[in-house]
């Protein structure tokens, strides 16, 4: 696959078959109250947590410029959970794991991620001030009302909100409906993994061991610790700490990717802890899984 075959492949999966999927558990779920809401608390805990220690790790250790901290922030705690955390859970727990994978990840993308850019425009504005970095910046005001405009054009949103719209006002989904979502969202699993690995190959590396392994222990060992700890303390049921900890062991996610090349800092370290971090992934997913 080119560049363009995967970004078609892209299109289908993030356009059709999540939503379609998305639509479908998350109707189901909030008419037969599914929804463990202190999910977030364990997850956003140990989101928070390994978020600031990678940019403290970042400024003090590897003396990245400030808007280079808040990408290895960010790397170091949001994952992949469109393309890897979504079709494994679906595949090893069904539909109810699924339900609370999308309370995650429709809480990072509302919330996590415009609060993200944000930072990182504020953080660059000061980088180019002080004269550390060249760049670019927008402006704090003009950054969250692009980042919450594109919270709302999200395909995946959309379909979590119109699904929880559906459930809690009591209306089951007609056979005619309920039948193609099904036909279309069965593809979310295999396709999301495939276009994964056509992400991945048409990604360089960069030669920063430091910063990228701070990055790559944080999201993948951290993590998942911090999660499990904290869901252990608040004592979630078993399937949902199972499901927050498994997606927080999901290597780094492409928006990080997306974010610093936005903002032109640490541009390298985004792409190859995606690389490294999904490659290690394979064996570390497995052995949490266990």
């Amino acid at each position: 696959f080119d560049a363009v075959g995967a970004a078609k492949l892209n299109a289908l999966v993030f356009y059709f078959a999540i939503p379609a999927l998305a639509f479908r558990t998350v109707s189901g779920a909030a008419l037969s109250g599914g929804f463990e809401p202190r999910v977030l608390i364990a997850y956003v805990g140990g989101e928070a947590g390994v978020f600031v220690l990678a940019v403290l790790l970042g400024w003090l250790m590897w003396r990245r410029s400030m808007a280079g901290c808040v990408v290895m922030g960010l790397g170091a705690s949001f994952s992949n959970g469109f393309y890897m955390a979504l079709p494994i859970t679906l595949s090893l727990f069904g539909e109810a794991g699924v339900v609370q994978l999308l309370l995650i990840l429709a809480f990072d993308t509302m919330v996590l991620l415009p609060f993200a850019m944000v930072l990182l425009d504020i953080a660059k504005a000061r980088d180019i001030e002080s004269g550390r970095r060249d760049g670019r910046t927008r402006g704090g005001v003009a950054v969250l009302r692009a980042a919450f405009v594109n919270v709302f054009r999200n395909p995946v949103v959309l379909a979590t909100l119109a699904g929880l719209a559906i459930g809690f006002a009591g209306v089951p989904l007609p056979e005619i409906a309920d039948k193609p979502l099904g036909l279309v969202g069965q593809a979310a699993l295999p396709c999301a993994l495939f276009a994964i690995g056509c992400d991945l190959a048409h990604r360089g590396v960069e030669n920063e061991p430091g910063a990228v392994g701070t990055v790559v222990i944080g999201k993948l060992v951290l993590h998942p610790l911090a999660v499990l700890g904290i869901g252990l303390a608040i004592d979630l049921p078993p399937l949902t700490l199972a499901v927050a900890t498994l997606t927080a062991a999901m290597p780094v996610g492409a928006t990080v990717y997306i974010a610093a090349n936005q903002y032109n800092a640490a541009v390298g370290i985004a792409t190859t802890t995606i690389l490294v971090a999904t490659s290690i992934a394979v064996v570390s997913i497995s052995a949490v899984l266990y």
